[in-house]
């Protein structure tokens, strides 16, 4: 039994610190919902982080990223100052109502049913046919 649990201390051993180094990628997943923030209850001219919007609608921000590199995107968005990027809440009030379906389904990336991949290589005949074949010739 550990010794925390002896003396009666409700906080959890934890494991001894490493020096990690930090990710040079950043953040690039699906932030958790943000506690007491509503979409709703916003005025539509409020300005959210990219953060903010993929917590709201429980997106990776890099989705968000990838969206903005493209030309029409229906999720609008602002560049301010020193080139930070804000999203209106009504244009992500706006976005999330449209509620259309993905572009790519898995059905339509799943090759037809009669689909059968081309051999890369011609397959090589066993060592015990060679030796045969390789006999019957000497016969």
């Amino acid at each position: 039994m550990p010794k925390a649990a002896l003396l009666g201390s409700t906080k959890a051993p934890t494991a001894p610190e490493q020096d990690q180094k930090p990710d040079r990628h950043g953040f690039r997943g699906c932030p958790p919902p943000i506690v007491g923030l509503s979409l709703s209850a916003l005025a539509d001219d409020t300005l959210l982080t990219t953060y903010e919007v993929a917590a709201i609608a429980r997106l990776s921000t890099n989705s968000l990223d990838a969206w903005r590199r493209r030309k029409n995107h229906p999720l609008q968005w602002l560049a301010i100052i020193d080139g930070r990027i804000r999203y209106r809440a009504g244009d992500v009030k706006a976005f999330l109502a449209r509620g259309e379906a993905r572009r790519f389904t898995t059905d339509e990336r799943k090759p037809p049913s009669d689909y059968k991949p081309k051999p890369t290589r011609k397959p090589s005949r066993r060592r015990a046919d060679r030796t045969d074949a390789a006999l019957q010739e000497q016969s």
